[in-house]
């Protein structure tokens, strides 16, 4: 159950505020701070905010509707989403700038929920070939 949670939440989340930074990327880059000055700043933002969580959240929604998907969604989590906690809160703490609402959010929900995935696996039986 822990598990389907977790994947419901990260399908949800990642999926929908990747759409906002596909079809409204202003909105994504006034709340973070950054500035969009030109056409590839842009289109990063839109790669990396939009592509990216999109493709996480649908890989997490494979993993809601079958099976053999759940664990490698649920290291995928632990993975990417914990990489980015802990670069965030890495660059939180060797930083001397103080930051936002933003950051703060961010951190909480990106190490919670890795936390989560990771119980997850580890009380889920392993259920492919591959290790995972």
């Amino acid at each position: 159950m822990l598990s389907k949670s977790v994947l419901v939440l990260i399908a949800v989340s990642f999926c929908g505020y990747g759409v906002l930074a596909l079809f409204s990327p202003e909105t994504i880059s006034q709340y973070i701070g950054y500035g969009l000055s030109g056409p590839d700043a842009r289109i990063e933002l839109v790669a990396m905010y939009g592509g990216f969580e999109i493709g996480l959240g649908l890989f997490c929604l494979m993993g809601l509707v079958k099976q053999e998907i759940e664990r490698p969604a649920l290291l995928a989590v632990v993975l990417m989403v914990g990489g980015l906690g802990v670069t965030r809160a890495i660059a939180y703490f060797v930083s001397n700038q103080t930051v936002t609402s933003y950051t703060y959010g961010a951190l909480a929900f990106e190490l919670t929920v890795t936390a989560l995935a990771l119980a997850a696996l580890l009380i889920t039986k392993k259920t492919n070939k591959a290790g995972f």
